[in-house]
């Protein structure tokens, strides 16, 4: 379950009608869980076979609690948290550096 993302590196624009300050460093956050077939249809779906997405072995064998969601996966929540929380903005552009993995769990 993803708990909190921080856009941190996004260049946003706001639209001029709507007044509601964006900078950089601005944060949101959304709360997300993945189930395990949605993280394999993704992987299918992008070709990512690391088994670190998938395998409890796999995963403590690299050293991760649980298996991790892949980095695009969360990524991608990205245009639809600012859509959210900032209306009329348009995402221009992003940074990533995946300071600490996104673990999968069960509820």
């Amino acid at each position: 379950m993803l708990r909190s993302l921080r856009v941190p590196g996004a260049r946003l624009l706001a639209a001029s009608s709507l007044r509601r300050e964006v900078h950089v460093g601005a944060e949101a956050s959304v709360t997300r869980a993945f189930s395990a077939e949605e993280v394999k249809h993704f992987v299918l779906l992008t070709g990512d076979a690391n088994p670190i997405h998938a395998s409890d072995v796999a995963a403590k064998t690299a050293g991760f609690s649980a298996p991790v969601l892949p980095g695009i996966l969360v990524a991608s929540l990205f245009p639809a948290i600012i859509g959210s929380q900032f209306p009329g903005t348009v995402y221009v552009s992003q940074t990533l550096r995946f300071r600490s993995p996104a673990l999968f769990s069960t509820p």
